[in-house]
């Protein structure tokens, strides 16, 4: 039986825990700045609510898609494309807030942003199963994840306030821009990162499903 290893002595791990933690934190503190955005240029209660369906409700019916055609492409080629998309989106909220405010391509970019988020998350939970399985670690770097989850979580909606109160919305903005940037060149310089699915005919739904519950058997939740 092969030994329990630590997590974070895995090739690739640190580079995907990063990459992780920094897609949920950069995630929550855009969110949150582009609330305050979106407040201050329509004052209404309804557009606001609309950028929260945009970026919450919407990417939940377009992100499975798009995770189930980016999972067959190596993982050192799909995160580093989705976050380097993701860069850019965050780069064109900031040129608006700095600009003339616009709420449809505010509403559209924050649904892009949303469901590219998304389908981060669960590719780098794949990718992070995929390469930690084989030495039994999946259970302690999967607590590791959910740690920096719940900080990110907090953390990024009080660096949202912080930055939108002393520098404004734009600045907050470009910052999410550049860490997104970082994470794709950190990704994409990342040889030991795991290959995609494969391509074959066992691939489809109904055998992928399969899979999945059979990782479930074989890897319980434990409380």
């Amino acid at each position: 039986m092969t030994p329990e290893r630590s997590p974070l002595s895995v090739a690739g791990f640190k580079r995907l825990a990063a990459s992780y933690g920094i897609n949920e934190l950069g995630d929550n503190l855009g969110v949150v700045a582009l609330a305050i955005l979106v407040l201050d240029g329509t004052d209404s209660a309804l557009a606001t609510t609309a950028l929260f369906v945009c970026s919450r409700f919407v990417p939940a019916f377009a992100a499975p898609w798009l995770t189930a055609r980016l999972d067959r492409l190596r993982v050192s080629r799909s995160l580093p494309l989705l976050y380097a998309v993701e860069a850019a989106a965050f780069a064109a909220l900031a040129v608006i807030a700095d600009g003339r405010f616009w709420l449809p391509a505010v509403l559209a970019l924050a649904a892009v942003d949303g469901t590219l988020a998304l389908t981060g998350r669960g590719l780098s939970r794949a990718a992070v199963a995929a390469i930690l399985k084989p030495h039994r670690a999946l259970r302690p770097g999967n607590a590791l994840l959910n740690g920096l989850f719940a900080i990110t979580s907090a953390a990024g909606p009080v660096a949202a306030g912080v930055l939108v109160a002393t520098a404004g919305a734009p600045v907050a903005l470009w910052v999410d821009a550049a860490s997104f940037a970082l994470i794709a060149v950190v990704l994409g310089t990342g040889r030991e990162l795991p290959a995609g699915a494969p391509e074959d005919g066992e691939t489809r739904w109904a055998a992928r499903v399969r899979a999945g519950l059979a990782a479930v058997r074989d890897e319980p939740i434990r409380t």
